[in-house]
């Protein structure tokens, strides 16, 4: 009987001896995954840190571009900083909303008061930017409420690391050196290097089909556009708003879903005191996924802005 009980422990303890073997093996790779994965230029601590400014800058800023995605890697401030003399920064959303609340942030915590140069909010203007459902402004929300949790402490995060699931691409990309993808700069710009794919391009348009069919734009957007333009220009800050461009077939689908009017838009922004601005051969454009521009692409997009910018205030 004793040797039984003998037996059972030892038995017992082997098996638990048997688990420490693998689970310490899988909790070091788990560690050295995520160090992987976290550093470099567009690891996750990069990316955080990136977003983070977005919501809980450093400094404030003389020149601000608001918008969606089309906007965060399609404009690089470095060029208008470049041409007026001042400072620029990129506080564009993936998912991004136009609307009062992204305003107030705006004014409150990225808007310089510096009166010696040109003070300025440059507005990316989409179609789904002025979607009902983008006022939420998810992103946005999300990476304060990110903040938050860091701030309180977040040390659970770090205690689950050695227990997460391992993904298969994340252990192959030990083994190989990957070429980056996207770059987040410190100027809010998110470079992204990519090459134009037909089947890549014609699956966002029927993705974008299926999303008209829910959409609604927003009146409550427009009327905000135009309370805030008006309220800056009183404050000597020009808003200056403009359409990123993608390609044609983009371009004529969201010409022809009908439920965002851009004469109407351009109209208001006008009548509103704000500047209206035409890219150059729009047409001529052609995003990799129909809707975003490459690193080429949005150096072409940033070069005419910001040359179109520089002589509006050299006019002035």
């Amino acid at each position: 009987m004793a040797l039984s009980i003998f037996n059972s422990e030892k038995r017992v303890l082997l098996a638990l001896l048997s688990a420490i073997a693998v689970i310490i093996p899988l909790g070091i790779l788990n560690i050295v995954i995520h160090l992987d994965t976290a550093s470099g230029k567009n690891g996750t601590i990069a990316m955080q840190k990136f977003a983070n400014r977005k919501v809980a800058p450093a400094q404030k800023y003389d020149i601000v571009f608001l918008g969606d995605s089309r906007v965060l890697i399609g404009i690089n401030p470095e060029f208008f900083e470049r041409k007026l003399n001042c400072t620029a920064f990129n506080a564009a959303f993936t998912a991004g909303g136009i609307n009062a609340e992204i305003y107030r942030h705006t004014e409150e915590k990225l808007l310089s008061s510096n009166a010696n140069v040109p003070r300025a909010v440059i507005i990316g203007i989409t179609v789904m930017s002025m979607d009902e459902e983008r006022r939420s402004n998810y992103r946005f929300n999300q990476i304060k409420s990110e903040l938050a949790t860091q701030r309180n402490g977040g040390f659970s995060d770090y205690i689950r690391i050695p227990f997460q699931k391992i993904r298969i691409k994340h252990f192959k990309n030990l083994f190989k050196d990957e070429k980056l993808s996207v770059v987040p700069y410190d100027n809010g710009y998110l470079e992204r290097f990519a090459t134009v794919k037909k089947k890549l391009q014609d699956f966002n348009i029927q993705a974008t089909k299926i999303s008209f069919k829910t959409y609604k734009f927003s009146q409550k957007n427009l009327q905000e556009l135009s309370e805030y333009i008006r309220k800056w220009k009183k404050e000597n800050i020009t808003v200056f708003a403009f359409r990123p461009p993608v390609n044609i077939a983009m371009d004529k689908l969201e010409n022809e879903c009908g439920k965002c009017d851009f004469a109407l838009i351009q109209q208001t922004v006008e009548k509103s005191g704000g500047v209206w601005l035409e890219v150059d051969n729009r047409e001529t454009y052609n995003s990799y996924d129909s809707s975003h521009l490459a690193s080429a692409e949005a150096i072409r997009l940033s070069e005419d802005l910001s040359d179109k910018v520089a002589a509006y205030f050299r006019k002035k």
